[in-house]
């Protein structure tokens, strides 16, 4: 357990030099927070945006030889796996933490446009979503390596933002009640959040699975 939760303090410490990136990614977190006062829309930049950060410790240790050093300081890969699913378990924490602060805030007047259930829900399904790219990346990264395999990689954001634009046309032709729909998710809110994040979840769990066996039989 402390070699994972060493691994995992590392990668906090690689994403160091992104700091400059970073803030100036919550600046425009911000900016757009005040202009369009949605905090459904903030949550969704932001916690895809940091799908994006939880990739950098694979940039710096294959830039450094990090991978190299692990194997010389005698650490399991398998800790090195869930060590780093561990700090994406965590951004996402970290995540979800800010956007609840940001909607409690009175200045931000976030309860205009939707109700505390439906933001619950809204953070339940960006957390499965996340962790579907995250469970989707990492094996790819700990198979082939970061550069190799960066812009195969990003394939799942890709297909996330296809699919999401794609639910109002399969709504339209599938002649579903829009109104129905919502009544039935309406009724269900809770167990639809719970779901997802279970969903989520489970995707991380067995990612991180494959991870470990794709990542031992990886040459360094």
């Amino acid at each position: 357990m402390n070699k994972i939760l060493s691994v995992a303090r590392l990668d906090f410490y690689t994403i160091k030099p992104y700091q400059k990136s970073l803030f100036g990614m919550v600046l425009i977190w911000l900016v757009l927070f005040l202009v369009f006062r949605s905090i459904g829309m903030i949550a969704a930049i932001l916690m895809i945006s940091l799908t994006l950060f939880a990739t950098y410790p694979f940039s710096i240790g294959e830039r450094y030889g990090l991978d190299t050093l692990y194997s010389t300081l005698s650490v399991k890969r398998k800790h090195v796996v869930i060590g780093r699913y561990a700090f994406a378990f965590l951004i996402e924490l970290i995540g979800t933490i800010v956007v609840l602060i940001l909607a409690v805030l009175p200045i931000f007047n976030a309860w205009e446009d939707i109700t505390i259930s439906e933001f619950l829900v809204v953070i339940c399904i960006l957390y499965a979503i996340c962790a579907l790219v995250i469970a989707a990346q990492y094996p790819i990264f700990f198979k082939y390596g970061y550069t190799k395999s960066k812009l195969f990689a990003y394939l799942p954001l890709m297909l996330i933002f296809l699919a999401s634009t794609s639910i109002p046309l399969l709504i339209e032709f599938s002649n579903l009640d829009p109104a129905t729909l919502f009544d039935i998710a309406a009724s269900n809110i809770y167990l639809i959040g719970i779901g997802f994040v279970v969903v989520g979840l489970v995707l991380q769990v067995l990612s991180c699975l494959l991870s470990c066996k794709l990542y031992e039989k990886r040459d360094l």
